[in-house]
């Protein structure tokens, strides 16, 4: 057995540890919300009533003993109003089509790991193309074993972690592709497979969370910039063919997003964020302030990001210190346009979330789950850099990274009223107080 496979073994195994031995408790209204959502679309109801909308806020209050008294305005937070005054998800559906069906079985806290594990397996794959196998071994530590990756495991009825997991397997098997098409010994079969995989988990990821279309678009330009370079070579036929191949699965779930809009929505261009009376909140895009003509404000929420986010986002993804160490030890190990790659996918989430305002100091994952979806690039570029270190300052910065993870985790567990494997750290230390206190 190799070390690869080990050490997915153990990842893996640790995190069904540390995850599914803790009960499950709610951190906000949305999850409330998400986990009735979640009911309904296991029955194929995609829209509810008034009566349905008080039905569940009496539901909650009867069950809150199980998943926590963070009610807050439950069936408000995630719902929008259609015309004929039903109510409708305002987030992409994807997540929640799959998990209802997860649902039927009781099973909705496995979906999640099916991402982390599929994950795991394609950057083995990569790994074995790419990277030394120590590199591989802090990839798939990383990946799971960051605070914000690991938390957001945690809770089931948020779509962040399969978000992510599908954006990255997504990408990774890009990669592959783009390497085993550079291999002149591999079959093209094995070429159009690994694209076909690409475009089936990108566009699955697009159909979790709308807001990836950025990142995904990078990938179809990315490929068109390789035709571009082909043109007049034997191998364009081939990357034409590859487009066809990618493009597939971008188009079979950009349809299932139109037809649910069409149906649940009213038109197959209106995302339930159109629908209804937008909400006055804090929950805005910079650029969504601009199109509402306020010139001052826009900017504001850009400065303010930019001061406040370092602090945040450390506390959520302390390899980032390493990442940004690896970005020039990345630039002279891989080909120019792979690097360019990686780096827009990171950028194309921290340039969107960077726009986006929404703080609250009770706890760094109220933001911080938004840039999830630029872990994978990240993981590799610090594991550049940790395999800089040698040996054993690597594992040593590596146990660090993976101590914070779980000191982190615990501290998201004790916010919520959770005691870790009752150990008693609720009492011993009152963080719950501290937290919410403070």
């Amino acid at each position: 057995m190799s070390s690869d496979t080990i050490t997915l073994i153990i990842v893996t195994g640790l995190a069904l540890l540390l995850v599914v031995a803790q009960p499950v408790r709610f951190f906000d209204g949305d999850e409330w919300t998400l986990y009735f959502v979640t009911r309904h679309f296991s029955q194929g109801q995609y829209s509810i009533d008034q009566s349905q909308i008080e039905a569940q806020r009496a539901q909650a209050v009867r069950i809150k003993d199980r998943f926590g008294p963070n009610i807050g305005g439950l069936g408000l937070g995630s719902y929008r109003q259609r015309q004929d005054g039903r109510y409708v998800l305002e987030k992409s559906p994807g997540y929640f089509v799959v998990l209802g069906q997860f649902a039927r079985f009781g099973l909705e806290r496995y979906f999640n790991f099916l991402c982390a594990l599929s994950l795991m397996i394609l950057l083995i794959h990569l790994g074995r193309l790419w990277f030394t196998p120590a590199h591989t071994r802090t990839i798939l530590w990383l990946v799971i074993f960051s605070p914000a990756a690991l938390i957001m495991l945690y809770r089931p009825y948020m779509e962040s972690f399969a978000s992510y997991a599908l954006l990255g397997m997504g990408g990774v098997a890009y990669l592959i592709a783009d390497t085993v098409f550079h291999d002149e010994q591999a079959s093209r079969r094995r070429y159009f497979w690994w694209l076909g995989l690409a475009g089936f988990c990108l566009g699955f990821a697009l159909f979790v969370r709308m807001a990836l279309l950025p990142t995904i678009l990078l990938f179809v330009l990315h490929f068109v910039y390789r035709i571009v370079r082909n043109l007049g070579k034997p191998n364009k036929g081939h990357l034409l063919r590859g487009l066809v191949v990618l493009l597939a699965g971008l188009i079979l779930f950009g349809s299932a997003i139109m037809l649910y809009n069409d149906h649940v929505n009213g038109s197959p261009l209106t995302p339930g964020y159109a629908l209804g009376k937008p909400k006055q909140s804090i929950y805005c895009f910079s650029f969504q302030r601009l199109l509402h003509q306020e010139p001052v404000r826009p900017f504001a929420i850009i400065v303010r990001n930019i001061i406040r986010m370092p602090e945040l986002l450390l506390n959520g993804y302390p390899l980032l210190l390493f990442a940004l160490a690896g970005l020039p030890l990345g630039y002279t190990m891989l080909r120019r346009d792979l690097f360019w790659l990686l780096f827009l996918w990171i950028a194309s989430i921290y340039l969107l979330y960077l726009q986006f305002l929404v703080f609250n100091d009770r706890h760094f994952m109220v933001i911080g789950r938004l840039y999830l979806p630029a872990m994978t690039p990240l993981a590799i570029f610090a594991g550049y850099a940790l395999e800089k270190l040698g040996s054993t300052p690597r594992r040593i910065a590596l146990c660090c990274l993976v101590c914070l993870a779980l000191i982190s985790y615990f501290y998201f567990l004790c916010q919520i009223g959770v005691d870790p494997f009752e150990w008693g750290i609720l009492e011993t230390f009152n963080l719950k107080n501290w937290i919410n206190y403070r």
